[in-house]
């Protein structure tokens, strides 16, 4: 698959999910290491 179609189906399928109300937008993290342990514990949060 090159480029400009991988480009596009991305920006298709993140459009689809936002009309559908199945996006969600995360700001504001603060990670004090980049651990996956960390990481996973702040998702499962959410």
């Amino acid at each position: 698959m090159n480029k400009k179609a991988r480009r596009l189906a991305l920006n298709s399928i993140i459009t689809l999910k936002a009309k559908a109300g199945e996006l969600m937008g995360i700001q504001d993290i603060t990670i004090h290491a980049p651990k996956t342990k960390d990481a996973q514990e702040i998702l499962k949060n959410i």
